[in-house]
């Protein structure tokens, strides 16, 4: 297994393990994600965390290779890095964003089921 396929292994072991976990518990985990972005630590935890993540994937796939498939994974990786800084910069504005979507359980099985199709995709990319 490549480099590619370790980091794409990684992402699509996360996006179906937190995508069944919304699908079946909607309602715990709304309630979770309200105590957690009224903690500033935690905030700084998991923007820390993400962007390192980010960083680890956009180097890995550096230079990005945007032919075939394989297009995802720096993607993934900006995406990553730039949602560790928005967590890092801005740790305010997560709060009115887990409000709005915690309103309603159907966002949080919406974004499970994308995430689950995400996760299972990649896995069909691994070499």
């Amino acid at each position: 297994m490549d480099r590619f396929g370790l980091i794409t292994l990684v992402y699509a072991g996360l996006l179906v393990a937190i995508g069944v976990t919304l699908l079946l518990r909607p309602k715990a985990l709304a309630k979770l994600l309200l105590q957690v972005v009224n903690e500033p630590w935690a905030i700084f935890s998991f923007g820390i965390w993400t962007t390192i993540l980010g960083l680890v994937v956009v180097g890995v796939t550096y230079p990005p290779v945007w032919q075939g498939t394989l297009w995802v994974l720096p993607l993934l990786g900006w995406l990553t890095l730039l949602k560790g800084l928005w967590l890092l910069w801005l740790p305010g504005s997560i709060s009115g964003t887990a409000k709005a979507v915690t309103k309603s359980t159907g966002w949080l099985m919406f974004a499970g089921l994308v995430s689950c199709v995400i996760g299972i995709w990649l896995f069909f990319l691994i070499k």
